[in-house]
């Protein structure tokens, strides 16, 4: 076990104070050679993300240390099918509950190789179903003006490995043989402004955010394990992943008018007369990818979460109270119910506590000892 000290990727680059496509690309390739590491000792990683980059220690040119091997997995035969990871990170194939191979993480690379271009993530939806709808169809773009300075040889890098086809996406090796990788293509331009920008309003540190972040992925993928199982990749010793179709593999693509405003993902603007819950008349309907996290969603996530959790506790409150109050109100009941006034507790079975009643006539006092015995009147 190693002690990491050096802090997240993110902050690291927030701190800098001067930030170039370059550092982006010494970054991904000292990841690229860690997970190809870990490819050549079978073992897939499944949950890449910027959080899990931390720099070994505060030295400015200290190493990346890849963390958090808690989804990480040796496949049998080289296929999976469990539905894991973090969404906006996660590759198509998991979404689509195919089995999938280690092309995931390089998927997860290329997510993250974009986000140090431009400081906000490829996918990015408040609404869950239209988030991994985005992912399935690759469908993502590098918008203007946060992409006009980035090299033409980063975007083809990026472009390679989030390819929607596991069989045509680049690998680690491949990677770190492109030319934006290996060799000097990557512009030595100064982007921290734009990205450092984009960074603060996309990924604000907030940790009951991340909290309900994971809760919401674990459930949704609980719901696809539930809704259709996967097949064992234990029983698919000759099971490879099939490429898609060609029409699987086209993206679709909003064509917006050349005068409508657009927002720094390419979508379109609502405007405020728009009406609100129409599906058919609102602009963003399937189309908005807003960059500013969205307080109000998350708010309505975390008031569902605790009232569950309310409810959870008031059904524990009541079973204790019934357990202690239930045997009290019987013996109550027994001790003060006029005897043989009321012929329909003829058949019914109570327990009665000797020592709490005084003795009837004719009848001798009670031992010491409290007994419980059950008595049928």
């Amino acid at each position: 076990m190693q002690l990491v000290s050096g802090g997240e990727l993110f902050d690291r680059i927030l701190d800098k104070g001067v930030y170039t496509e370059k550092d982006a690309s010494r970054v991904i390739k000292q990841v690229l050679q860690a997970v190809s590491y870990l490819h050549q000792n079978s073992i897939v990683h499944r949950d890449l993300k910027p959080e899990n980059l931390l720099f070994f220690n505060t030295d400015e040119n200290a190493k990346i240390m890849v963390s958090d091997f808690g989804l990480s997995k040796t496949p049998e035969h080289g296929v999976m099918s469990t539905a894991c990871g973090t969404p906006g990170y996660v590759a198509p194939e998991v979404l689509a509950q195919k089995p999938y191979s280690k092309a995931v993480d390089c998927w997860s690379i290329g997510v993250i190789a974009y986000i140090l271009l431009c400081g906000y993530p490829p996918f990015f939806e408040e609404n869950e179903t239209r988030l991994f709808s985005k992912i399935m169809r690759a469908e993502y773009a590098f918008h203007s003006p946060f992409w006009d300075d980035i090299s033409e040889s980063a975007k083809d890098f990026v472009r390679n490995m989030m390819e929607k086809n596991p069989l045509k996406r680049f690998t680690t090796e491949q990677a770190l043989r492109h030319p934006w990788i290996a060799a000097d293509t990557a512009k030595d331009l100064d982007i921290y402004p734009s990205v450092c920008e984009q960074m603060e309003k996309n990924f604000a540190k907030s940790r009951w955010k991340q909290a309900i972040n994971a809760a919401t992925a674990i459930n949704h993928m609980k719901r696809m394990s539930l809704s259709e199982p996967s097949p064992s990749p234990l029983c698919l010793p000759g099971v490879t992943a099939e490429a898609p179709t060609q029409n699987q593999q086209e993206p679709i693509v909003p064509h917006p008018d050349k005068n409508d405003p657009l927002d720094p993902n390419g979508n379109l603007v609502v405007s405020h007369h728009v009406t609100r819950g129409d599906p058919e008349n609102c602009l963003c309907y399937g189309n908005c990818q807003r960059l500013s996290s969205s307080h109000s969603s998350s708010r309505k996530v975390l008031l569902k979460l605790l009232s569950i959790r309310v409810i959870t506790v008031g059904r524990g409150v009541a079973q204790s109270l019934t357990s202690v109050l239930l045997p009290v109100f019987c013996v109550a009941v027994w001790r003060w119910w006029p005897r043989g006034q009321n012929p329909r507790c003829s058949r019914v079975s109570v327990w009665s506590c000797d020592r709490l009643r005084p003795p009837h006539a004719g009848e001798t006092a009670s031992p010491p000892a409290l007994t419980l015995t059950p008595v049928l009147k």
